[in-house]
């Protein structure tokens, strides 16, 4: 190679290298993609998966949801608008092993199902997103939502003293169908107490009857439990050694099924408590709608004679 060629050769490496280091166009960087999913949960408390039976969240895909207390001398109860349901409810005179705030339901710990055959469609009120108004006179929360001439109002009523809670469901503008009404209560009992194995031991399920009858569950044991509920049932008790949940309904259920479950991986739980309970929808569609109550409080003979 010859002195021009060796020359030329080299003035192209170097245009090429200057070219590719100072002037060559800089690729562009990926576009960074979020999902819906992801851009909802961020913008709102709560995220919400729309049910097209009386379209849940009225067409929204998210809404955000409110809390509101609703408290008297012994109990302080939180709701939440999504559902009208009670997402807490803290015992005030009583405190746990240890002296933590003596609280029965919380967060996720209870889980409810209300299913209401309105019109062509059995309709989980405890799905739906309502307006929530507050009677400070009164202590009650109303929790209502109108749409396509239905109106749905769930109003809960508190005293000024005492452990028993007022629900009262009311809905106008649409055909209640002659079916049953289904209330399901999955309640996550807390360990209140420092012995876990004690405290399964002396937890169960019983049921009342408006001809006073009554039976449950077996207490000792730890494995699955269930039995059916007879028509005229008027209360179930979810029964811990100290502390009692339960529901009622003066005019009785239809019928019904309790179980327990125990999972024994899971120290913070006693056991689990599930009421299936079925109410007839005559009473609902009655001028004066579907009350029931509910008692969340000691399990102590005086509180509960008071109550049935």
């Amino acid at each position: 190679m010859d002195r021009n060629n060796l020359i030329g050769f080299t003035l192209i490496a170097v245009l090429l290298f200057a070219y590719f280091t100072f002037f060559a166009p800089q690729p562009e960087p990926p576009v960074q993609t979020t999902t819906v999913s992801s851009v909802l949960a961020a913008d709102s408390k709560e995220t919400v998966t729309t049910d097209t039976s009386i379209t849940t969240v009225a067409d929204s895909i998210s809404v955000a949801i409110d809390t509101v207390t609703l408290e008297n001398a012994d109990l302080e109860l939180r709701f939440s608008s999504l559902g009208g349901r009670i997402i807490y409810a803290g015992l005030k005179h009583y405190k746990k092993y240890g002296g933590a705030p003596l609280v029965l339901i919380n967060g996720n710990s209870s889980d409810f199902k209300l299913n209401v055959p309105i019109d062509n469609r059995s309709v989980d009120l405890n799905q739906l997103a309502y307006s929530v108004s507050k009677d400070s006179l009164k202590s009650t929360i109303s929790f209502s939502r109108d749409e396509g001439g239905t109106s749905i109002t769930q109003t809960w009523s508190l005293p000024a003293s005492g452990y028993v809670l007022d629900y009262k469901l009311q809905i106008d503008g649409a055909a209640i169908k002659n079916e049953t009404i289904e209330l399901e209560w999955v309640n996550r009992m807390p360990l209140v107490e420092k012995d876990i194995a004690d405290s399964r031991t002396k937890t169960a399920l019983n049921y009342h009857t408006l001809t006073d009858e009554q039976d449950g569950l077996s207490e000792s044991s730890v494995d699955p439990e269930s039995m059916s509920v007879p028509e005229g049932t008027d209360w179930v008790g979810m029964k811990q050694k100290f502390f009692l949940s339960a529901v009622l309904n003066k005019k009785g259920f239809a019928s019904g099924e309790i179980k327990t479950t125990v999972d024994p991986n899971d120290s913070s739980t006693v056991k689990t408590g599930i009421a299936q309970l079925k109410i007839a929808s005559a009473q609902l569609s009655s001028a004066e709608g579907l009350n029931m109550q509910f008692y969340i409080g000691p399990n102590d003979y005086k509180s509960l004679d008071a109550v049935a």
